[in-house]
Parts: structure tokens; C-alpha cells; sequence
């Protein structure tokens, strides 16, 4: 099946990220950090990202531990980065992406990268984290996902909720594990 030198392929775009849903925000980050470290959500991470290519802001990619068997791709508009694979423009790595036949992809964050490729993706997994303990009830974030994540919620357009379940729930937090699945699309690609 060609059309107009253009075939389909089979592209593979999820997005993956852990809000704090504590007291509704779906917050992500203060100073470019997370504000929390769960070894079952980063288990979780590791498991979902492990021998793909990964997608992240420069903030983002600054603050992130070495992760062994993943490619990364950061876009940037700060052009003293040059590490890895750097980006500065979002139409050359969607052109990167798109004509990659090879390679899954994973938007890892931060905010703006989430917001640039919300269009892009084919799949999403949002975990809620909710703490339990006083000391953890009153993060306060600079970064949150709301609006992003009520998107994907009740957009019945674009996604289409495809499962919740609990990964762990303990004394100190609850991690509910949202999968979306995007409305079924074809992406084409360059031969």
C-alpha cells in the first residue's frame, strides 16, 4: 500500500509520567526535580522504557540518573547542549521520528515536551501517585499536568481510557497505574 510515496509503518509513540494526584494537581516537578523518589514507580519506569529510544526536554535530561539501554533525543532551544542526540527544532526531530522504522519511541517529560507531542502519541501511561503521610501531603510543585492529564481523560476525540489498576498500595502512598490508548490513526512515513 503506497500513497503518493508514502507508506504506513508501524510507529510506535507512548508517553509515560508519575503525577502526584495527592490534592488533584498532578503535579511532576519543582526546580526541574522530582519531589519524590518511589523505587515502584522507577522500577516501573525502567521496565516500560528499557530498549527504547526516549524523548526529553534539557531540564529534564540534566537531572536524569544514567539509564543503560536506552537511546536519548533531547530537544532544547539552549545551544551550549550538545550531548547525546540534541534537537533544536521540533519539526527536525518529529522528521527524525516519524521516518525511524525501526525504533520505539518514549516521551519521558518534562511540561513542554509533553505538551508538544500530546498529538503525536499512540499511547500513555499516567501514574497517580497519592501520599498518605502528612510530611508528603503538601508538595509544592512548579510544574503540574491537570490540564494535560484531564485532556487525555475526557477528550473522547483523541483517547480512549483503556485500563487503571493498582500497581501498590501501602501506608506511606497508593500508585494507581492509567493506561490511554489513542484513537485508532495511520502514520505515514517517507520511503
Amino acid at each position: 500500500l503506497s500513497l503518493m510515496g508514502l507508506t504506513p509503518t508501524i510507529l510506535m509513540i507512548s508517553m509515560i509520567v508519575a503525577v502526584d494526584n495527592t490534592n488533584n494537581e498532578s503535579g511532576i516537578g519543582k526546580d526541574g526535580m522530582l519531589k519524590w523518589h518511589i523505587p515502584e514507580d522507577l522500577k516501573f519506569f525502567k521496565q516500560f522504557t528499557l530498549n527504547k529510544t526516549l524523548i526529553v526536554g534539557r531540564k529534564t535530561f540534566e537531572n536524569l540518573p544514567q539509564l543503560k539501554n536506552r537511546k536519548i533525543m533531547v530537544l532544547t532551544n539552549n545551544p551550549t547542549l550538545i550531548d547525546n542526540e540534541t534537537y533544536f527544532d521540533l519539526d527536525d526531530i518529529k522528521k527524525t521520528i516519524f521516518n525511524d522504522k525501526l525504533n520505539e519511541f518514549v516521551i519521558i517529560g518534562g511540561k513542554q515536551i509533553y505538551e508538544l507531542f500530546i498529538d503525536s502519541i499512540d499511547y500513555a501511561v499516567v501514574n497517580e501517585i497519592t501520599f498518605k503521610k502528612d510530611e508528603n501531603k503538601n508538595n509544592e510543585y512548579d510544574t503540574n499536568l491537570s490540564k494535560l492529564f484531564n485532556q487525555m481523560k475526557y477528550n473522547d476525540n483523541q483517547f480512549n481510557f483503556k485500563t487503571k489498576y493498582t500497581l501498590i498500595d501501602n501506608e506511606n502512598y497508593k500508585i494507581e497505574v492509567n493506561e490511554f490508548k489513542v484513537n485508532d490513526k495511520i502514520k505515514f512515513t517517507f520511503d
